[in-house]
Formats: C-alpha cells, structure tokens, sequence
C-alpha cells in the first residue's frame, strides 16, 4: 500500500502507481484525480459532498483520452453525510444511469488490492451504472458514508485461482 500525507499540486508526478490511499486530504479537488494514472484509489475522510462526487465522475465521464481512463476502482470514504443520507441521485445528475444488467456487467466486482473481510468483495447489484460514450462501463454505489465508483475494463471478470489470503 502507498500511503500518501502530504503534497503539493496535482497528482500528476504520481504516474507510475498502480494504487494508493489517501487520508483526509482536503486539499484534493475532483479535478486533481483527472491527471492522476492510479488504478485503484482510496480516500479516507474526504470533505467531498455530492455535487463534488459528481464533478468526480464528470472527469471520469469527459477523459477518455486523460490519464484517469486508467482507474479501475476508487473508493471515497466521507467525514460525514446529511441526515437523510447520501443522494445518490444526486452524486449521478446529469448521467444517464441504469440499473445492474446482468447481461451486461457481473454483480460481484473484487478488489485484489484489498481482502475480502477489507471489502474485497463488492456486490454491486444496486450500484448505477453510466455507459461513456467510448463503450466503457462504470458502477457507482452508496452505503453509510462510502462511494465506490467501479470501473468495468473486463464486464464479466474471470475469477482467479490463486488464494487471497
């Protein structure tokens, strides 16, 4: 795990890692991840609200040709959430979204960075799903206080043999 406290700027000297994890990094924008070349990202403690969780996306959405059209998972932990909860209609205005497909993705989408008692295992048969206009297919789900944006390089992932453990 690459854990990361403290930096100035963007993301963009950050180029060659495959993941990393961030801590309550307040300075970091939506648009910083745009640059940013990570597979598999974790943000702890983030200070985003949903209009931000959508800008996020809306990188995602608008970079085919920009280095985060490499992500595979990120997974934002917020400080907090509004009483009613997290409105996922919200996070996801201004996309057309559809619900899980099997024929179209898998249910379950593992994280090989973490275990499966870590959240490994994420069942994203309630996530939404946002088809860019390149034919790449993301899921976005909500639950408590975490949003997991899962991108589908492979739809129906082939599960591996090796132990997790």
């Amino acid at each position: 795990m690459n854990f990361i406290d403290k930096t100035e700027g963007g993301l963009e000297k950050f180029t060659d890692l495959e993941s990393f994890d961030l801590n309550g990094s307040d300075w970091l924008k939506p648009e910083h991840l745009k640059n940013c070349a990570a597979k598999r990202i974790t943000l702890y403690t983030m200070d985003w609200d949903a209009n931000q969780l959508n800008q996020f996306i809306r990188c995602w959405f608008e970079g085919i040709d920009q280095p985060i059209n490499k992500l595979e998972n990120i997974e934002i932990q917020l400080k907090s959430v509004p009483m009613e909860g997290l409105p996922i209609e919200q996070i996801v205005s201004g996309f057309e979204t559809k619900p899980w497909d099997p024929t179209q993705r898998a249910r379950i989408y593992r994280n090989y960075h973490k275990k499966e008692f870590e959240g490994g295992l994420l069942n994203l048969e309630h996530a939404l799903d946002i088809l860019r206009p390149d034919g790449k297919l993301a899921s976005v789900s909500v639950f408590d206080k975490i949003v997991n944006f899962v991108v589908w390089h492979q739809r129906f992932p082939v599960a591996s043999e090796q132990s997790f453990f």
